[in-house]
């Protein structure tokens, strides 16, 4: 209904999880008009119907909630009373509303129910339908999901609730592209910086600028900054804490102050929590996961920090160099100029005005390069040849020589150079003063859940307590072509009331989760 006698047309959109399923216009009669959008063509979840008038300005939001299929889940314990330290194996089946099998990617979870833990009410099925579509918090969501006779006009009232939140209408419609603060990080870390001048204050444009990750195994990348003097690095494999060093090529870009961004958001939710605080009756559960975690921290901490395989790359980014030389393998020099001109062919060592440089061999061409070659100390760009040169190469393991010209991203070299240490950490070796050296950490590494085995019986009677409350958990349990899997582990020396919780995603996109319990009791002998 329209009271504006100046309007003749509106517009009706429907989306769902922005993918735009329906879309009709039509004319107002007396300042009415009716649409009719039929269910069928509704995906399953919240769809949001808004209404446009004739110059394209939205005036009106409905959300619509259809009752999704969801992807059934059986899971099972072969038994429903274990004692401590017993093997407990569940089986799992997924499969669709005809009972055909889904091959699934699950997560699994089972851990001890008492008075600090329960049962949360938030799985994957309500979250991807129904919560993620709606702002603030929604209570008991799996009730909108039930069979209760009144869950239907219950989710059709929460609906009337909300509108106008997934997005602006006018971002969307201008013709002004959409500004993302952060870009997908979807093949490694992103490193972000900018250069200033440190005289004019002005953004550095079009300079090169090298960051290195020094190791037995570096990093190193290198980047152009742009118009406003950003620069970026995108980092493969980068795990755990590291040093890295960001620089320009002082010999030329010596003016030029360097900055790396926090790359922690400096955004926060809105959401008030409420004041934390438990009552007195909870002091003997808080005891009693105190005294297990201080036991799992005394006895089991290497064993909880084993780090999963990760693909570390050994394999230096120029790949298979033109020349190597383990210089173990010939009659070791004091003096680095020696071990360069004794055996190294591929670079030549000339001297100007106390200042060395290198001349490399073009292999490609028949001829010789007139500039430098990018040289490197356990992956740190030296730029002044006086610094390799002055270096104690006794403690120098290998060389790697680039013998042509070598693109890397936006850069070039003239030949390439890459010393390596024994033990990659550049001992003694004093880093350029204008470059930036911080401690940054990588990623996380993916740590292997700690579940011990009691196998035999002296693991079975080891002294050693084990007051785990949480008994497995694993992010990625994947099901076979038939729909099944199996996970097995041990109960701990804490009895109780166990939950198993078990959700995840079919490769056909379903989604859906399942639960239940089993009682861990204490052993005879206990």
């Amino acid at each position: 209904r329209f009271p504006d006698d100046n309007l003749r047309i509106v517009h009706l959109v429907v989306h769902t999880r922005d993918k735009i399923v329906n879309t009709a216009t039509k004319a107002l009669h007396l300042g009415e008009t009716t649409f009719t959008v039929k269910k069928n063509l509704l995906q399953d979840g919240v769809s949001h119907i808004t209404i446009f008038d004739q110059n394209s300005r939205p005036v009106c939001e409905r959300l619509f909630f259809k009752r999704p299929e969801s992807l059934i889940l059986s899971g099972a314990s072969d038994k429903e009373h274990y004692s401590s330290r017993q093997k407990i194996s569940v089986t799992i089946a997924a499969s669709n509303k005809h009972n055909d099998m889904e091959q699934s990617d699950l997560s699994i979870a089972v851990y001890r129910l008492d008075s600090l833990q329960l049962e949360d009410p938030m799985n994957i099925h309500n979250y991807f339908y129904l919560t993620s579509e709606l702002k603030g918090q929604v209570e008991e969501p799996g009730y909108y999901f039930s069979e209760d006779k009144d869950a239907r006009e219950a989710a059709d009232d929460l609906m009337l609730t909300h509108g106008w939140r997934r997005f602006r209408w006018n971002d969307i419609l201008t013709a002004k592209p959409q500004q993302f603060p952060f870009i997908p990080e979807y093949r490694g870390h992103l490193v972000t910086g900018s250069l200033t001048h440190e005289v004019t204050g002005e953004p550095g444009i079009n300079i090169p600028t090298y960051l290195s990750i020094p190791g037995k195994y570096f990093q190193l990348r290198g980047t152009k900054s742009n118009r406003q003097g950003e620069i970026r690095f995108e980092l493969k494999n980068f795990y755990g804490p590291n040093k890295m060093v960001v620089q320009t090529n002082t010999q030329v870009d010596s003016l030029y102050t360097i900055k790396i961004s926090n790359p922690f958001s400096d955004k926060f939710s809105e959401t008030k929590l409420p004041p934390f605080n438990l009552p007195e009756k909870f002091a003997g559960q808080l005891v009693t996961r105190s005294v297990g975690m201080q036991i799992e921290n005394a006895y089991f901490e290497q064993a909880r920090a084993k780090i999963l395989n990760v693909n570390q790359d050994t394999i230096p980014f120029y790949g298979k160099p033109d020349e190597h030389y383990r210089l173990d393998d010939y009659t070791r020099f004091s003096v680095m100029e020696d071990v360069m001109r004794e055996y190294v062919p591929g670079i030549l060592v000339r001297k100007r005005k106390q200042e060395f440089y290198f001349i490399t061999l073009d292999d490609n061409h028949n001829s010789v390069f007139r500039e430098n070659p990018l040289v490197l100390l356990d992956g740190i760009p030296v730029f002044r040849i006086n610094a390799i040169m002055e270096y104690d190469p006794l403690k120098v393991n290998t060389l790697d020589v680039i013998t042509h010209k070598y693109f890397y991203g936006p850069l070039s070299f003239a030949g390439l150079a890459s010393y390596r240490t024994y033990n990659g950490d550049y001992p003694d070796f004093p880093i350029d003063s204008r470059a930036l050296v911080l401690d940054y950490d990588g990623m996380l590494w993916d740590r292997e859940f700690f579940s011990p085995v009691y196998e035999t019986q002296e693991q079975r009677e080891s002294r050693l307590p084990d007051f785990r409350n949480l008994l497995f958990w694993s992010p990625s349990v994947i099901t076979d072509s038939n729909g099944a899997a199996k996970v097995e582990f041990y109960s701990s020396d804490q009895p109780g009331l166990y939950l198993v919780n078990i959700q995840g995603l079919a490769r056909a996109g379903l989604c859906g989760s399942t639960s239940f319990t089993f009682e861990v009791t204490p052993a005879p002998n206990n």
